[in-house]
């Protein structure tokens, strides 16, 4: 359980963002893996370089919406493809130590909610998928993407709650 808001402290801060970064694993990994192989189907393994392969952390996550654009272009708006930059940014910081204040962890829980909204209110393709799922490796449904999206929302909203006003 998160702390009040009036007892934020170093410690709740870093276990805040350990929670936006499993919210980004559990939440919105499998949204990304979804689009990604209903995009290539049964290549979408072999289209990643190795490092780019699952299990991802947040940051490899984050990264697979920058570098895979096409995939994502009808889901993530312009607007917040800077903010998934930034929250690349805010993970790969986190992991090198740097310190982290209560605003930088606001923002950027605030753009995570985004774009958990943005994948939670996609419309799914009417184009037909490029492979029968069954031949798709760990193939992730939109059933379990949808019902992943709409957890993550509801942990983010819980998270910032749980913060002072800015």
């Amino acid at each position: 359980m998160l702390p009040p808001a009036h007892e934020v402290s170093a410690e709740s801060l870093a276990d805040m963002v350990c929670e936006m970064e499993a919210a980004v694993v559990e939440n919105l990994q499998p949204a990304v893996q979804h689009y990604r192989q209903l995009d290539v189907g049964d290549l979408w393994l072999e289209t990643l370089k190795e490092e780019d392969r699952p299990p991802w952390d947040a940051s490899s996550t984050l990264r697979i919406l920058s570098s895979h654009r096409s995939t994502y272009w009808h889901i993530i708006p312009r607007a917040l493809e800077a903010e998934v930059k930034s929250l690349e940014r805010f993970f790969g910081a986190r992991a090198g130590g740097r310190a982290l204040s209560l605003h930088a962890l606001a923002s950027n829980a605030s753009s995570l909610l985004d774009l958990l909204m943005a994948f939670s209110t996609a419309k799914p393709s009417s184009d037909p998928p490029t492979s029968d799922p069954s031949d798709i490796p760990d193939y992730i449904s939109i059933d379990q993407a949808s019902s992943a999206l709409h957890a993550g929302v509801q942990r983010i909203k819980g998270l910032l709650d749980t913060l002072p006003p800015a």
